[in-house]
């Protein structure tokens, strides 16, 4: 603590201790206020409230418990009652004592308040499908199944930043002044304002962002400039590479959704979309899940109601085997 002397440290914390009267409530005030320990003077105050009370501190138990602890540490030679040590010495370790203490308080506040000692919250999905979640800037995140993200309790002054592992759809509060920014696998997205998907569960790495509306930067490995994604767009990453495409699924977020529409859609196309919307597989011959042709709306029904309606409409039978389906002729 540059520039604040022993003999001031001594007085406040005799007069802490209550073993000195050399200074007032008001000069320790003073005296703290001139120490670089963080949130020292604030510390001071805060005890000095929470010590107007009409209760007596046990000094005599709190010090009975230090000497015990430095008896049990080997740092003093222990006797069988305190009071054989000489007063001088009592007080000088008391005065020592009222020292960690504050230090002690200060630097544990300090650490507490500290943005890199708070741990990041983190919400995971297991099985759960459309969980959502709301961010402290109130931006609002819906993650699919088997699907995490983690978060600070409040963001920064100068960045929102999130790390997300799965797949998950965000609704950001636009903010010019403090963009948004989602950490996702070797990926990263910005945004001011806007709605959008991600997801990092594609194979080999692949990292893929639809835009539904506004529009958001994507940079990855060696194009860390990044490219600007805009509505109904794709940007995918992998191996370092970005591109983008128009996103031409129309059934691209029916997973947060619930809605599939179909006109003329293969059976091969259907169980593709089942697949990503309820994380089932299903089974079938490659030729007949290719040349049958659908068109129907699913909203919001659930997979089984889905697998019967395929099976009574092209007179198929099937059967489940854990979060597999099979389709066959009968």
């Amino acid at each position: 603590m540059n520039g604040f002397s022993e003999e001031k440290w001594g007085k406040a914390a005799a007069f802490i201790s209550g073993e000195g009267s050399e200074v007032t409530d008001f000069q320790v005030n003073e005296i703290l206020s001139e120490s670089d320990m963080p949130l020292t003077s604030e510390l001071w105050k805060e005890t000095g409230r929470c010590g107007k009370t009409s209760a007596s501190p046990d000094t005599e138990a709190a010090w009975n418990k230090v000497y015990d602890r430095l008896a049990s540490d080997g740092h003093i030679a222990r006797l069988s009652r305190i009071s054989r040590l000489p007063a001088s010495v009592i007080s000088a370790i008391k005065v020592a004592a009222s020292l960690l203490l504050i230090a002690s308080i200060g630097y544990v506040t300090w650490q507490l308040v500290s943005g890199d000692s708070v741990k990041p919250l983190t919400v995971a999905s297991h099985e759960q499908k459309n969980m959502a979640v709301t961010l402290p800037d109130g931006s609002r995140v819906t993650l699919n199944r088997f699907s995490s993200i983690s978060y600070p309790a409040e963001f920064k002054a100068s960045a929102r930043e999130v790390i997300l592992t799965g797949e998950a759809f965000f609704e950001v509060e636009r903010d010019e002044a403090l963009p948004f920014r989602v950490i996702a696998g070797s990926a990263s997205v910005e945004v001011l304002g806007t709605t959008f998907s991600i997801n990092t569960g594609g194979e080999s790495g692949v990292v893929e962002v639809f835009v539904n509306s506004g529009s958001v930067m994507l940079s990855s490995g060696d194009n860390m400039a990044g490219i600007v994604l805009t509505e109904g767009y794709i940007g995918s990453t992998a191996e370092g590479k970005t591109v983008r495409y128009l996103n031409e699924n129309p059934n691209y977020l029916a997973w947060n959704t619930g809605i599939l529409k179909y006109e003329a859609a293969s059976l091969e196309e259907v169980f593709s979309d089942l697949k990503r919307t309820y994380g089932i597989e299903i089974e079938a011959d490659s030729q007949m899940a290719s040349e049958k042709l659908i068109t129907t709306t699913f909203d919001n029904v659930s997979e089984l109601e889905i697998i019967q309606i395929i099976s009574a409409t092209f007179n198929l039978a099937w059967k489940k085997d854990g979060r597999v389906y099979v389709f066959s002729q009968q």
